[in-house]
């Protein structure tokens, strides 16, 4: 039986996790990025009412949530939008153990003209001192005729991470797998751990400690990670009692299977009268994953 739901932390088809519903449960959608505010307020009403809330927000959706001009919101994408479950029901645990022989998706050559104009944009903007960073992506397209749950088992059996996740919305899925942790509420308690700083690993121990310990002490690294610490210490300040926003810790190593990585963890208190639609619109996107200033460099 496959699962509509899987929220996992290091989860692999060898192990269980308490996170995941093997239901539908009742379907949100909105479809107008003027209407995402009123559908993440829905949402809030749901949980403060005792409700379990899975939701999927677009990129794009920041457009919208951070107020920006409506004709650059044009220029990004014709999707913004928002999709989640509303649970009733508590998660079950998902006891699975699945030896299933999936291939992977193929996938599209890139355009790299487009994303050589993209990066030259990018450079300008930066010259000109419109951004200071920018996290520079791309979509890439790909065709698969394995089922969209084999696909995440692989994933989560290949590529271990602390944050894994699979929806299934029936015409979209959502299979994710990320290192990096946006941001965690407990109580009135918020704690974000923002990456930025990467470097490759290496079999013979000894060089591979070197490559870490060069990584931490390289500038172009700490003034990258500091400028996203101070991006979210600004994010969280907007929501959180006065003097609470704290770094904890500054350029901590996260040593993956293939990747050495710096994260900082960035803590507050949140405020009494924030509830999860305010918070929500205070910090998405996350800034690692925009760039600094957030707002500038999310229309490039």
């Amino acid at each position: 039986m496959r699962p509509v739901v899987c929220l996992d932390r290091g989860f692999s088809s060898d192990f269980e996790t308490e996170f995941g519903w093997y239901s539908k449960g009742s379907v949100l959608t909105v479809s107008s990025a003027h209407e995402v505010s009123d559908g993440l307020a829905h949402l809030a009403a749901e949980a403060r009412a005792g409700a379990w809330i899975v939701l999927a927000l677009n990129y794009e959706a920041g457009f919208a949530l951070m107020d920006l001009p409506h004709h650059v919101a044009q220029r990004s994408s014709s999707q913004c939008d928002l999709k989640a479950y509303i649970y009733h029901e508590p998660p079950q645990a998902l006891n699975l153990n699945h030896s299933v022989a999936t291939r992977l998706p193929r996938w599209e050559t890139p355009d790299f003209e487009a994303y050589e104009r993209a990066f030259r944009a990018v450079q300008d903007a930066i010259v000109d001192g419109v951004c200071y960073q920018v996290n520079q992506t791309f979509r890439l397209h790909g065709t698969s005729k394995e089922a969209p749950w084999d696909l995440y088992q692989l994933l989560a059996n290949n590529q271990p991470a602390d944050f894994g996740g699979f929806i299934d919305f029936g015409h979209d899925q959502v299979l994710s797998r990320s290192p990096e942790l946006f941001l965690e509420r407990r109580g009135q308690h918020l704690r974000s751990e923002p990456m930025k700083g990467t470097a490759r690993r290496d079999p013979n121990p000894i060089i591979d400690q070197q490559i870490l310990d060069d990584l931490l002490a390289d500038a172009k690294m700490q003034a990258e990670n500091l400028m996203i610490v101070d991006l979210i210490r600004n994010d969280l300040s907007r929501v959180s009692e006065p003097h609470s926003v704290r770094v904890s810790r500054l350029f901590e190593p996260r040593t993956l299977s293939s990747v050495h990585q710096v994260s900082s963890v960035i803590e507050s208190t949140l405020r009494s009268d924030i509830d999860p639609c305010a918070l929500i619109k205070a910090l998405f996107p996350c800034g690692s994953v925009v760039g600094a200033p957030k707002a500038k460099a999310f229309e490039l």
